[in-house]
């Protein structure tokens, strides 16, 4: 969990606020790429990822081609203390435009 300190110096826990981010993608990609198709199943991997490491789901995300800067993405983020979980890379490259500046 996140560590902050007080104005004494004192360390406060704040808790991570998790992101699972799941790609939308057309029905007409599920023979091709059942999991990608499957918002439901790619949250659930999320949401176990974040129990199994003492986090919890605060946001769920079902995007396609979001821009990286994008106001959805980032709105109450707290640097430093929140992060983004999805459930393999290829399901965050159908989610966001571009990976690598994410």
């Amino acid at each position: 969990m996140g560590d902050v300190r007080d104005a004494r110096g004192q360390g406060v826990a704040t808790p991570v606020r998790v992101t699972a981010i799941a790609s939308l993608t057309p029905l007409v990609e599920l023979n091709e790429d059942p999991f990608l198709v499957d918002s439901r199943s790619q949250h659930a991997m999320c949401a176990r990822w974040a129990a199994e490491h003492g986090y919890v789901i605060a946001r769920e995300l079902l995007v396609g081609g979001l821009r990286t800067d994008h106001r959805a993405l980032w709105e109450g983020v707290r640097p430093g203390l929140d992060l983004f979980v999805a459930p393999s890379r290829r399901v965050l490259e159908r989610a966001l435009s571009s990976v690598e500046e994410f």
